[in-house]
């Protein structure tokens, strides 16, 4: 896991083996690849993934202003990548814990990382644990214990820990879980040292060694990794989850045609050419941002594209006797032109007609199902979910929420519905 620079998030770095124990292999042959950046295809060998081919309009329209731009559900989903982020917690040597997530392990948004006692050296706490029941100590203890949750849905890829004391200086638990972990560390080292001439060296058989084992010294400013440690431990849990392309993200219709996304649009909305109806035009590129960003080539490199995939359907058409269109058919079913609408916009959109809704987008980031509306984005606490001044009549709509635990009220006052704690996708809106 390494930092990606000053991006605020990491990227976990792993390669892939081409073959198997036992097979054989040439000179110059590649034994591993990291699937992130390389696609193996076979016979032609691994290619460079310089990204995902879409299907674009050279338009201007209401979303390429100011750089923005919209995406269809489908590229979202194809754009969608790994994000590893990091969370850490520094617990003195005496701590104890009860609970910690292992690398491989896949969590929810709100789950504990890890969960502990605080360390606690002061004698006259002791003497009062010493004079109380054993029962009310018991609760006493448990007024002390505290968590990490996890904020992101994923699986844990990797859990490292800093010590600033020995082992024996630590608490029989925290002894437990750092012996763990040194003995995952060690076996990979290991099998390094097996291979490797230079067991001393931090880079064996191209890998990065430098995760610790042991006691690791502050450095002049008496810091670990930037912390005050102390006499006591940095534990780093680093989560990865799968995000999709959403509003706010930026993507690059190649060279430097950057631009922002302002609408994700729904399946069944998606917009289509004449000549392929069953094709969507998955974004739109702006005509003055490519002027303006000085990158004439993409409209012709844009061009050169159209020309050979739609040969290759010419002869896909010739050898089989079938119109590519059928195959579109197939890979693309929600691009029905007789039925343009689905059944989830096709409610939201009666909806519109019985309550005069006058703005639509925010409404396709719910999804109508048997237990209400659920979200189809992430919401944090205060995050506007539902502009009510959109409704001439917004009853009927309000009936559809569900019931529970609410994570989202009504702002009276500025007639919008806002989230009142984290909302994952697929969640249900419940509200107060």
């Amino acid at each position: 896991v390494v930092k990606n620079g000053a991006g605020g998030f990491y990227l976990s770095n792993k390669l892939q083996p081409k073959i198997k124990k036992g097979q054989t292999f040439k000179k110059d042959d590649i034994l591993a690849y990291d699937p992130k950046y390389y696609k193996d295809q076979g016979v032609i060998g691994n290619r460079l993934t310089t990204g995902s081919l879409m299907k674009v309009a050279v338009i201007s329209n209401f979303s390429t202003y100011e750089d923005s731009a919209f995406v269809t559900k489908y590229m979202s989903e194809q754009m969608a990548t790994n994000i590893t982020m990091q969370k850490h917690l520094i617990l003195g040597a005496n701590a104890n814990v009860d609970y910690i997530v292992q690398p491989g392990q896949e969590i929810n948004a709100g789950d504990d990382l890890i969960r502990y006692e605080s360390s606690y050296d002061e004698p006259e706490l002791n003497r009062l644990l010493a004079s109380v029941r054993d029962d009310m100590k018991e609760e006493i203890i448990n007024l002390g214990r505290s968590a990490l949750h996890s904020p992101y849905t994923g699986t844990i890829e990797d859990v490292i820990i800093y010590s600033g004391v020995d082992v024996d200086e630590m608490s029989p638990s925290l002894q437990k879980v750092f012996k763990n972990y040194q003995k995952r560390i060690k076996a990979k080292h290991k099998i390094l040292d097996k291979y490797s001439e230079n067991k001393n060296s931090v880079y064996r058989m191209g890998v990065l060694v430098d995760k610790p084992i042991g006691k690791v010294e502050p450095d002049q400013f008496g810091k670990i990794k930037g912390y005050n440690v102390g006499k006591g431990l940095l534990i780093e849990f680093y989560i990865t989850y799968h995000d999709e392309l959403s509003d706010g993200d930026k993507l690059a219709a190649s060279t430097a045609n950057k631009n922002t996304i302002g609408y994700v649009v729904p399946r069944g909305l998606e917009p289509y050419s004449e000549s392929r109806p069953y094709e969507e035009i998955s974004a739109p590129v702006a005509p003055s941002a490519v002027l303006q960003r000085g990158t004439p080539s993409v409209i012709i490199t844009g061009c050169a594209y159209k020309v050979l995939i739609e040969l290759k359907r010419f002869g896909y058409k010739l050898l089989t006797g079938q119109d590519y269109d059928e195959v579109l058919k197939q890979k693309q079913p929600w691009m029905d032109i007789d039925e343009p609408v689905s059944t989830k916009e096709s409610t939201v959109l009666e909806l519109a007609n019985d309550s005069e809704i006058l703005i639509l987008e925010t409404m396709f980031d719910l999804q109508r199902g048997d237990n209400g509306y659920t979200s189809e984005k992430c919401y944090l606490p205060g995050d506007v979910i539902v502009p009510l001044h959109s409704f001439k009549d917004w009853t009927p709509f309000l009936e559809n929420f569900g019931t529970g635990n609410s994570n989202a009220y009504i702002d009276e006052e500025s007639s919008i519905i806002k989230a009142t704690r984290m909302i994952t996708p697929g969640s249900p809106i419940i509200l107060e």
